[in-house]
C-alpha cells in the first residue's frame, strides 16, 4: 500500500472531507487519523498512532462508544462483526459535543466516521424544554378558557403537526393540530376517530410495518419513539415526514400517543437528488473518454479516471498515480506547468492549454487541459480539477496542413497567372506576387482596397462589378475573356475565371479568382484552351467526386473533390484501375464490378448507392451516376459522378430512428393508460367492500366492468405491432370471460358462444363496441337467466365489405315488450344507444326468442396518424 494512501483512498482525500476519520487495526490500534480529526481530538497524528484507541482517548472510556468497542474485541469472527451507527455524547474536554459515530468493520481493522451533530441536539433539546415550560405553563393557568387559548396559540406556532392517537392498528386521532391540512391535505375533522380517514392508511405501505415495529419497541421500553417515514397527501402526492413521540396513559389506564409530525421532504429529496447526482458522476468519472483528474497545486494526482491512465500509457490510474511522484516530470517543458499554476493563482480557471507530455513509454503526445482551482474558505488554492484530451492527431494534421499552405503560397506566388480573392464589398482579400509585380506596388497596398481605391478606369471597375454581381447572383463560376487597361495606359486581354466562396452553412462569403495573360496566344490556341478551359474550371470547381474513366476501367482523370474526400493526390490516383482503389469497402466489391460490366456493355443503369472510406477513414455514403462517353459508336470513355449524400443518410437514419421512438412512446402511452384504467377498476372493486346496498355495488360493478373493457383495448394495442387497430377476436373472447368472472357465473349454467370474423377495428370504433359488447352481455347475465336457469348467450361479428354486422343473443326469459329500449331509464340501455350513434350503427331488437340485438355499423375512419 502506498504511503499515502488509507484504504486505497488518498490522504488528500481524507483530509478535505468535514467529518473526523480515525482507521485502527484488528487489535484497536490506531494506524491513521485524519486533519479533522486531529481537531476533533486535540491532539496531533503522531502522538495517537500505535496507541490503542481507548487508551489514546480515555474521553471515549465508559460511553457507548467504548463499550461497542469491548464488544467487537470479544467477537474474534470477523463475518460476524457489523457495521454500528449510534449518537452519543462525550462529557469529557475537548470531545464535549454530540456526535454521530459510525464503525464499518473490513478484514484489516475498522473505519471510524464521527460527525458533530451538536448543533441539531441543541435544537432538540430546547424543544424539549419548551414543551415542558409550556406544559408546565398550561397547568399553573387556573382558567380554562385562557389555558385552551394559549394551548392554541403555541401549536399553531409549531412548524408542523401535533396529535394525540390511540395505540391501534389504525392510529386512531382523538386530537390533530390544524396543520395537518396544509401538510396533509385533510381537515382534523376528517381525520378524528377515522372520520373519513384512519391515519394508518397515508402512510405509504411499505413503511407501515417499520413505523408500527419502531413505535411499540419503544413503549416496551418505556422510551420515546423517534422515525422517518412517507405518506401519501390527500392529493396523492408522496411525501417524507420525521415523527416523534411518547406513549401516556389516561386516569383510566388506557395508552395513547402523544407526538409531532414534520414534513421534511425537502431535506429527503435533496438526499436523494445527491445519491443520484454522486451516483451520475462516478459514471461519468470512470468511463468518460477523456482524462479526468485532481491534483494538488504542488504538483501530485488526487485522483485520476481510466481515461486518462490510457492516454498516459499506464496500466491503470493506482499505476499512474504512484509512477508520478510529480506532474511537471510529465511535462516536456516543464515551464508550462508553472505557468498553468501561476494562471491559476489570479483566475478561476483555465481552458484550452495546450502542451506536450510525455507517456509512460517515453513517448511524446500532445493535450489540451481544461482546469479549475478549488480554493478554500480563505481563497487559497487547495486543489486542481479538470479534464484533458489527446490532440496529437489534430496537432499532427495541422503541421500537415501548414505546410501544405506553405507549399500551396509558394505555387500562387510562382505563378505567372493573377491570383486573388475580394469579399462582399469588393475589397481584395489576397493577392499573388504576379499582380503586385505587374502593378508595381507592394502586396499589402492591395489588400483591403477596391479596384477603384487602387486606380482603376471606371469601365473597368464596372466590368468588375458587373462580374461580382453575376457571381453572387447565379452563386456559380463565372469565366470571361477581357481586355484591361492596366495603370499606364497598357491593354491586355486576360482570361478571368471566378468562383464563389462558401461558409460551411453554402453562404457565400467572396469570390477568389484567377486571371491569365491570353494576348500573345493565336486565335485557334486561344480558341481551344478556352473550351479546355471551361471544361477544366466545371470539372474542377465540381463539388460532386468526378471521375473519368478509359473503357478499361483505368482512371484518367479526377477532380479535386475526389481528391480531398479520398486523401490521395491526382498522381496517385490516375493509373489505377477502378477496382483496384482502396477506398471502397470490401463487401462491395461485388457490386461494383457488376455495375462495371454494365458499364462497358453500354447497358443503362440507374443511379445508385454505395460506401466509401474517406481520408479519415470514415464511412460516407454516395450516389453514383455514370456517363458514357462514345467515339464511333464505341465507348471511350466513362465518366463517374459521385454526389455526398451522407446528410441525407444520415437525415433519413434519424427519421427512421424517430419514428421507432414514437412508436415506442405511443406503446408506453397505451400501457399507461391501461395501467390507470386497472387501478380505476381495483378502487371501484375495493369501494364495492364498503357498500352494502345491493343497487350501488350493481352500480360499482357496471362502472368496473366498463373501465376493464376500455383497459383492455389499450392492453391489446400496447401488445401489439400495430399501434391503430387490434384484433376483435382475441379482445372480445377476453372480455366476455372476465364479464362470466364478474358476474360469478357458472360454465356449467351459461355457455358462451362466440362467432368473430377475423376482423380488426381501429381504436376509435374499438373502444365504443367494447361498451357495447359489455353492456349487453352484462344484460343477459343479471336478467336473462334468473333463479340459476341454465342457457347460452351468442356473440357473432361479421365483416360485410365496409359494413360490420354484430349480434348479441341470449336464449333467457326474454326483454320485456313493455319496455322501448330506446327510450329507457336504463343507464346501460342509453349507454347503448349513445354508443351505436357514435360508430354511425343501427340496432334492432327481436323477442321472439330470448333476446336479440343486432346492431350494423362501419368503423370510423380519422385522419391518419403520424
Amino acid at each position: 500500500m502506498s504511503p499515502k494512501k488509507k484504504n486505497n483512498v488518498p490522504e488528500e482525500v481524507l483530509d478535505n472531507i468535514s467529518d473526523a476519520f480515525v482507521s485502527v487495526d484488528p487489535n484497536f490500534i490506531v494506524t491513521y487519523i485524519n486533519k479533522p480529526a486531529e481537531e476533533f481530538l486535540g491532539k496531533k497524528r503522531n502522538d495517537v498512532t500505535g496507541k490503542n484507541i481507548l487508551e489514546a482517548f480515555p474521553q471515549t472510556k465508559n460511553t457507548v462508544f467504548s463499550d461497542i468497542f469491548l464488544q467487537m474485541a470479544n467477537e474474534k469472527d470477523f463475518a460476524k462483526r457489523e457495521k454500528f451507527e449510534f449518537e452519543t455524547l462525550f462529557d469529557e474536554p475537548p470531545l464535549k459535543k454530540w456526535y454521530n459515530v459510525r464503525v464499518f468493520p473490513y478484514k484489516k481493522g475498522f473505519n471510524i466516521f464521527f460527525q458533530n451533530i451538536t448543533s441539531r441536539k441543541t435544537a432538540e433539546l430546547k424543544l424539549i424544554k419548551s414543551e415542558e415550560k409550556y406544559k408546565s405553563m398550561l397547568e399553573n393557568i387556573p382558567d380554562s378558557h385562557e389555558r385552551e387559548l394559549q394551548w392554541s396559540n403555541l401549536i399553531s406556532n409549531l412548524p408542523g403537526i401535533v396529535y394525540r392517537c390511540k395505540n391501534d392498528n389504525n392510529w386512531t386521532m382523538t386530537f390533530i393540530s390544524h396543520q395537518c391540512n396544509e401538510i396533509i391535505g385533510y381537515a382534523p375533522s376528517d381525520l378524528i376517530n377515522n372520520a373519513k380517514k384512519a391515519y394508518k392508511d397515508l402512510i405509504f405501505e411499505e413503511d407501515r410495518e417499520t413505523v408500527w415495529n419502531t413505535v411499540q419497541n419503544a413503549l416496551k421500553k418505556n422510551e420515546p419513539y423517534e422515525t422517518n417515514y412517507r405518506i401519501i397527501t390527500r392529493q396523492n402526492e408522496v411525501r417524507w415526514v420525521w415523527e416523534r413521540g411518547v406513549g401516556v396513559e389516561d386516569e383510566k389506564g388506557e395508552l395513547f400517543l402523544e407526538g409531532f409530525i414534520e414534513d421534511i421532504n425537502d431535506s429527503k429529496m435533496a438526499e436523494k437528488l445527491l445519491r443520484i447526482s454522486e451516483g451520475k458522476y462516478r459514471h461519468i468519472f470512470e468511463n468518460a473518454m477523456e482524462g479526468i483528474f485532481q491534483s494538488t497545486p504542488e504538483g501530485k494526482y488526487i485522483s485520476v479516471n481510466p481515461a486518462f491512465a490510457r492516454i498516459g500509457g499506464f496500466d491503470s490510474p493506482e499505476d499512474m498515480i504512484d509512477s508520478v511522484p510529480n506532474i511537471k516530470d510529465l511535462y516536456v517543458h516543464p515551464e508550462d506547468r508553472d505557468q498553468l499554476i501561476e494562471q491559476l493563482q489570479n483566475q478561476e480557471g483555465v481552458n484550452n492549454f495546450e502542451t506536450e507530455i510525455k507517456r509512460k513509454d517515453g513517448s511524446l503526445i500532445w493535450i489540451t487541459t481544461n482546469v479549475m482551482a478549488v480554493r478554500d474558505k480563505n481563497g487559497k488554492l487547495k486543489y486542481l480539477q479538470g479534464s484533458i484530451i489527446d490532440i496529437s492527431q489534430r496537432k499532427h494534421v495541422e503541421e500537415i496542413l501548414r505546410r501544405k499552405e506553405e507549399k500551396l503560397r509558394l505555387i500562387i506566388d510562382s505563378s505567372q497567372d493573377f491570383i486573388y480573392s475580394y469579399d462582399m464589398q469588393g475589397r481584395f482579400t489576397s493577392a499573388n506576387k504576379s499582380i503586385s509585380e505587374e502593378m508595381k506596388i507592394n502586396q499589402d497596398e492591395i489588400i483591403g482596397k477596391t479596384h477603384r481605391e487602387l486606380g482603376f478606369p471606371e469601365k473597368i471597375c464596372k466590368e468588375w462589378d458587373d462580374l461580382h454581381g453575376r457571381v453572387h447572383e447565379n452563386n456559380s463560376t463565372v469565366t470571361v475573356f477581357t481586355s484591361t487597361t492596366m495603370p499606364g495606359d497598357q491593354i491586355r486581354d486576360y482570361e478571368v475565371v471566378l468562383n464563389p466562396l462558401h461558409d460551411r452553412n453554402g453562404n457565400i462569403i467572396g469570390i477568389s479568382g484567377i486571371t491569365r495573360d491570353v494576348t500573345e496566344r493565336q486565335k485557334a490556341e486561344e480558341a481551344l484552351k478556352e473550351s479546355e478551359e471551361k471544361y477544366r474550371a466545371l470539372f474542377e470547381s465540381d463539388p460532386d467526386y468526378t471521375i473519368l474513366l478509359g473503357w478499361d476501367g483505368y482512371l484518367l482523370d479526377v477532380n479535386p473533390a475526389a481528391t480531398q474526400i479520398t486523401g490521395l493526390s491526382k498522381e496517385e490516383l490516375v493509373g489505377n484501375h477502378f477496382m483496384d482503389l482502396t477506398i471502397f469497402p470490401e463487401e462491395e466489391l461485388s457490386s461494383h464490378k457488376e455495375m462495371f460490366s454494365h458499364f462497358i456493355n453500354d447497358k443503362t443503369i440507374a443511379p445508385y448507392e454505395s460506401r466509401i472510406y474517406d481520408y479519415e477513414g470514415k464511412i460516407r455514403w454516395i450516389e453514383i451516376k455514370q456517363t458514357s462517353i462514345k467515339k464511333d459508336g464505341e465507348i471511350s470513355y466513362i465518366l463517374l459522378i459521385c454526389s455526398d449524400i451522407t446528410q441525407r443518410k444520415k437525415a433519413e437514419n434519424e427519421i427512421r430512428d424517430s419514428l421507432k421512438e414514437k412508436e415506442v412512446l405511443l406503446q408506453e402511452i397505451h400501457h399507461r393508460v391501461k395501467n390507470n384504467m386497472q387501478i380505476i377498476s381495483s378502487l371501484l372493486n375495493l369501494q364495492k367492500q364498503y357498500v352494502d346496498e345491493e343497487e350501488a355495488v350493481n352500480v360499482l360493478m357496471e362502472s368496473q366492468n366498463r373501465v376493464k373493457s376500455m383497459a383492455m383495448i389499450h392492453e391489446k394495442l400496447y401488445q401489439s405491432h400495430n399501434l391503430t387497430s387490434i384484433n376483435i377476436s382475441d379482445y372480445v373472447k377476453s372480455l366476455v370471460k372476465d364479464l362470466f368472472s364478474s358476474y360469478s357465473t357458472p360454465a356449467s349454467q351459461i355457455k358462451a358462444l362466440i362467432e368473430i370474423d377475423d376482423v380488426k377495428l381501429n381504436i376509435e370504433t374499438s373502444v365504443p363496441c367494447g361498451l357495447i359488447i359489455s353492456e349487453l352481455v352484462s344484460n343477459s347475465l343479471k336478467y336473462a337467466f334468473p333463479s340459476g336457469r341454465e342457457g347460452e348467450i351468442s356473440l357473432s361479428l361479421k365483416s360485410h365489405g365496409k359494413r360490420y354486422e354484430l349480434i348479441i343473443s341470449d336464449n333467457g326469459i326474454g326483454f320485456p315488450e313493455d319496455i322501448d329500449f330506446k327510450n329507457t331509464e336504463s343507464l346501460g340501455l342509453q349507454l347503448v344507444n349513445s354508443l351505436v350513434g357514435q360508430i354511425d350503427g343501427e340496432i334492432k331488437l327481436e323477442r321472439s326468442k330470448g333476446t336479440m340485438f343486432k346492431i350494423t355499423f362501419s368503423e370510423l375512419i380519422y385522419k391518419e396518424r403520424i
